[in-house]
């Protein structure tokens, strides 16, 4: 990285933040998070992206006061009028993953997310995040239900606490991480415990604090459940508030309304179970070894979900793997046999 292009990196992220402090001018709402044992402080200069980006992680809700840890500074172009800079980079400057190289140095991180056309900025010294919104009103709900996931991965993940997709279930403060590729029933298997009776953190995707014990740490209250599934389910079709277009239709449930009281913000996870759909009468499980394990959760959360250190995220998972039992859990019958 050459000092001019480290220079236009915290330039580009200066002049964000004098777009999000104009917009803030005119209107400001602010909600506090407990995420993983930290303060994160949402500060919304619009109040369509705050009704739109807010109700997923609203169960991690705590009073606004002092200082915060991360602060998350959130705004709709097209509501405040405020736009993101002109983009000085070309279409090969963005990596895979969405990175801008140009404005991305050991200071300040710059990436475009896919589903909701956000800019994401964050400068690491300053603990502060910017994420602008194209058109909040326009954002599809596959956006809405796991709002500006690569912000959080980018703020709060660390070696110690890898993002992780994977759902997590539990009884009394106790569970088990719920593991495997997208489609192989993370979700159902995860939402069907809740209407069954267990405690829910999450469906798809949670940071997890590995050491002893392993604590999985909830992001988001909403799951996204294919259309097929939702009636095997009792009481879910209640509880969908919105619509995943594709192939597969999923419709994204409100666990709030599922099972309110049942809404977990941390469970100790013991154990790890990978579901898998069979064509079986019964639901049956096993047990399986650690490689196999690994193979099951490591490759979506080092491809889907944001990690600033890949390779610490993957060494963090092999811990995983060896510390925790594995379990393959063979779905068949009803849904509800699963949990």
């Amino acid at each position: 990285m050459t000092p001019v292009a480290a220079a236009e990196a915290e330039r580009y992220f200066e002049r964000l933040n004098d777009e999000f402090d104009a917009a803030a001018e005119v209107e400001l709402h602010e909600r506090d998070l407990a995420v993983a044992n930290q303060r994160l402080r949402l500060r919304f200069a619009s109040p369509a992206a705050a009704e739109r980006l807010y109700p997923a992680v609203s169960h991690l809700e705590v009073p606004v006061a002092g200082g915060a840890d991360v602060e998350f500074c959130i705004w709709d172009g097209r509501a405040t009028g405020r736009s993101a800079p002109g983009f000085p980079w070309a279409p090969d400057d963005l990596t895979l993953r969405g990175a801008v190289r140009p404005l991305c140095d050991d200071r300040v991180h710059t990436s475009l997310e896919q589903l909701s056309g956000a800019l994401i900025c964050r400068h690491h010294a300053s603990h502060r995040l910017l994420c602008w919104i194209p058109d909040a009103e326009a954002l599809p709900w596959a956006a809405r239900s796991s709002p500006v996931r690569s912000a959080f991965g980018w703020a709060l993940a660390t070696p110690s606490m890898p993002f992780v997709h994977a759902g997590c279930v539990g009884r009394d403060g106790n569970g088990v991480l719920i593991v495997g590729p997208s489609g192989s029933g993370k979700s159902t298997t995860s939402v069907a415990c809740a209407a069954a009776g267990l405690d829910y953190a999450s469906d798809d995707y949670l940071f997890v604090r590995i050491g002893e014990p392993v604590v999985a740490h909830s992001l988001y209250c909403t799951a996204r459940i294919h259309d097929y599934d939702i009636e095997r389910v009792p009481g879910l079709s209640g509880a969908v508030v919105g619509w995943v277009d594709g192939p597969g239709p999923k419709g994204v449930v409100d666990v709030r309304r599922l099972a309110p009281d049942r809404i977990r913000k941390r469970i100790q996870a013991h154990a790890l179970v990978i579901p898998r759909p069979t064509g079986n009468s019964v639901t049956t499980m096993r047990a399986v070894g650690s490689a196999e394990a690994l193979r099951a959760m490591a490759p979506s959360s080092i491809l889907q979900v944001p990690q600033e250190d890949p390779r610490a995220a993957l060494t963090a998972l092999g811990h995983l793997a060896r510390e925790l039992p594995a379990y393959v859990l063979e779905l068949g019958g009803d849904a509800m046999d699963a949990a």
